[in-house]
């Protein structure tokens, strides 16, 4: 028997015995009794009325666009995107993209799978790891994607366990590779170059060079290198292949970074037993000048990073304390916050700075990076870029951040990359993760 509830305006809603579930069908009225015989909005959705007209919404209990839904599946379920880093266009998905909007997400790739504990390096279009302690580099020429490992077999190698961390180099002169050179001992043995990356032997230099090299740089006619301790600085005008001995920097411990960027080369390490922070200039190599340090870092503990981002030279020290100059020679103090102990990268896209799994727009105020559950956003202190990605080296991968931010254009985003871990060269997926458009 049909069950019919009548309003009194008029309009009514019948419900009645139907030979099959598909011919049951339920019609709603307006409060002036016209049908609506098409209901508004997507499937799925919850219809609600002021009296007048009817509206459509997404359920209180389903997930939102932009909402990260978990699955054991690998198919991706209707009305998601798996999130793998995939990009796509804004017009063919406007309602995610609005969501997005341009918030920084880690999406870090794992590569390499072995321990690493020197420096990454972007240089000759190459993304370049080289492990310290055995000599073995790793090479990428697809922005990061994927590594090919070369072990070298010199009995001296760059990056030896003596020249890692921050103090560790890499420079190309066009025609040679040039790095401190070590026996993986930790051993002084001057410098080596070689005019490929990926030749497994490498050339050693120690006529008048036989200390222990730290960081290094190139100025475009010569390569100038500094000592990890004591203050000696050399360089060669061929590249690499001789040396002359050059002023002294004045640091006394911890040579650690050195940069050479609009016209100079700057150099940041420590006063003797790493007392205070210490920053040195020269445009040659040769004669080096002392910079003053500002106060009011609470600590002032040795210059540890020194890069040149955003048209700055940008210093942090071991204690977490930031320091920024326009031209290398006066320098002002930003904060100090123990979480930013690491080289700064810069990526224009979001006009933001980034390290040490936080981010800033001001060098000032830093906030944590996003992260999926399960990952971590910790950008290895030595890093490098390309400008549109952070390379980083963190104990057992080589990380590619690609990017930290949402869209690659005005009409492009990318979707966030989770859930993906590398053992060996295997992905493994503990979790497929998707998300609603």
């Amino acid at each position: 028997m049909p069950v019919s509830i009548k309003g009194t305006g008029g309009g009514s809603v019948t419900l009645s015995a139907a030979a099959a579930a598909a011919d049951t069908t339920l019609t709603l009225p307006n409060t002036n009794g016209t049908v609506i015989n098409t209901a508004p909005g997507a499937s799925g959705n919850v219809l609600t009325s002021d009296g007048t007209n009817w509206t459509s919404a997404a359920s209180a209990g389903g997930i939102p666009t932009g909402g990260i839904l978990q699955l054991g599946s690998s198919t991706t379920p209707s009305g998601y995107l798996k999130c793998d880093g995939s990009t796509y266009t804004k017009s063919s998905y406007p309602a995610l993209a609005a969501v997005l909007g341009s918030l920084p997400v880690s999406s870090p790739q794992y590569n390499v799978y072995t321990y690493f504990n020197s420096a990454i390096f972007y240089t000759n279009s190459l993304v370049i790891a080289i492990q310290g302690g055995d000599g073995v580099v790793w090479v990428s020429s697809n922005n990061g994607s994927s590594f090919t490992g070369y072990t070298i077999t010199s009995t001296y190698y760059p990056f030896a366990d003596g020249n890692s961390g921050s103090s560790a180099s890499l420079v190309w002169t066009g025609t040679n590779y040039v790095s401190p050179a070590g026996t993986g001992g930790g051993t002084a043995a001057g410098i080596v170059y070689s005019s490929s990356i990926t030749t497994t032997t490498w050339t050693n230099v120690t006529s008048g060079i036989n200390v222990l090299i730290g960081p290094m740089a190139y100025t475009g006619s010569r390569v100038v290198a500094v000592a990890t301790s004591g203050g000696a600085s050399y360089y060669s005008t061929t590249n690499g292949t001789s040396w002359s001995a050059g002023g002294s920097t004045g640091i006394v411990s911890n040579a650690n970074m050195m940069v050479y960027a609009a016209g100079l080369l700057v150099v940041g390490g420590g006063t003797s037993g790493n007392a205070s922070a210490y920053i040195a200039t020269s445009t040659d190599g040769t004669t080096w000048t002392s910079r003053t340090i500002p106060s009011g870092a609470t600590t002032n503990s040795a210059v540890q990073y020194i890069t040149y981002q955003n048209s700055l030279f940008i210093a942090t020290t071991t204690q977490g304390a930031v320091y920024t100059s326009p031209d290398g020679i006066t320098w002002t103090f930003k904060t100090q916050n123990s979480n930013i102990n690491g080289q700064v990268m810069y990526l224009a896209a979001t006009s933001t700075y980034y390290v040490n799994g936080y981010y800033s727009t001001d060098l000032v105020n830093w906030g944590l990076i996003p992260v999926a559950i399960g990952q971590t956003a910790y950008i290895a202190q030595k890093n490098s870029t390309d400008g549109t990605r952070i390379y980083a080296v963190n104990g057992f991968y080589i990380k590619t951040y690609n990017p930290f931010y949402s869209y690659t254009t005005s009409t492009q985003f990318i979707v966030p990359n989770y859930g993906v871990f590398y053992q060996g060269s295997i992905p493994i997926y503990g979790a497929y993760y998707y998300i609603k458009t």
